[in-house]
């Protein structure tokens, strides 16, 4: 354990040299389990910042549902985002108004299909564009996503006629559902539990690595010069290409399995510990 609060797991590769940046989850890791930042986090994400670290959120949410925490602390334009599982890159200015620097969508045929599937199953799908949110049905598991991410989805009685998505959302209303649904699912997806009950849907070999790997170069940064901070097994392919990976005390197992580093959890202000130690970090 260091003196900041943060330990080197076992079989973790330990850091040597300051990060140039760091993707940072969002859901139960930047936030507390009550949706807020704490003052702790935003002045720590002010302090990496000012140690040169280049701060972007990674998250699976849409754009819409990460601009508050964006302003909040203060990373807009220029500062970059990931959000839908890496399949969007984008900037917000002062004003809220998305800028898209790049996509990686799913092709409509295969978005189709894995909607039929989740139809057969008893799922709704939560189909995403840039900026908008479909779905096929209004249930109560759809109503509490839309109170979390601040944003409401569009009921629509056909998806074949939307634009393609660049994330599908399947949440779960009964034990074994997901695994149901994912033995059903084309090919050409790629399939990430972001929680228990969520199912992130995008193109084959998108995932949050694709977003930051997009973010990063056009910082002129490496996926090797960046550490990445998260709790859920949809974290697991960017901590597999980052340079380093740090879990927050109230992770999966399998994220704690893999990550580098253990910091404190996300209503203890582990983000805020993490970005404190790294900006300690001799630079490269």
């Amino acid at each position: 354990m260091t003196d900041e609060g943060i330990c080197l797991l076992a079989g973790g590769n330990a850091l040597t040299a300051r990060p140039r940046l760091v993707a940072v989850d969002v859901d139960h890791t930047l936030i507390r389990s009550d949706g807020s930042l704490s003052q702790t986090t935003v002045d720590a994400v002010g302090e990496a910042r000012a140690a040169g670290i280049v701060v972007t959120l990674a998250s699976s949410r849409p754009p819409a549902g990460l601009w508050r925490y964006l302003e909040e602390l203060g990373l807009i334009e220029p500062a970059r985002f990931v959000a839908l599982q890496g399949a969007l890159v984008g900037t917000f200015d002062g004003a809220g108004v998305l800028t898209v620097q790049g996509t990686s969508p799913l092709e409509t045929i295969d978005a189709v299909t894995a909607a039929a599937a989740a139809q057969s199953v008893g799922v709704v799908t939560n189909w995403y564009t840039a900026t908008d949110w479909y779905v096929d049905a209004l249930t109560e598991p759809v109503q509490r996503e839309a109170a979390i991410v601040k944003m409401q989805p569009k009921l629509v009685s056909d998806l074949t006629r939307l634009p393609a998505p660049l994330k599908l959302l399947f949440i779960a209303r009964r034990s074994g559902c997901l695994e149901e649904l994912v033995s059903q699912l084309p090919n050409f997806v790629d399939a990430e539990v972001s929680n228990p009950a969520y199912l992130e849907i995008t193109a084959a070999g998108v995932d949050k690595a694709t977003g930051v790997r997009i973010a990063a170069e056009r910082s002129s940064i490496s996926l090797q010069d960046v550490v990445a901070i998260g709790d859920g097994r949809n974290d697991l392919g960017l901590f597999r290409n980052a340079g380093g990976s740090i879990a927050p005390a109230n992770a999966d197992e399998s994220v704690l399995a893999e990550a580098d580093y253990l910091t404190a959890s996300n209503d203890d202000d582990g983000v805020a510990i993490a970005l404190r130690w790294l900006a300690t970090l001799p630079p490269r």
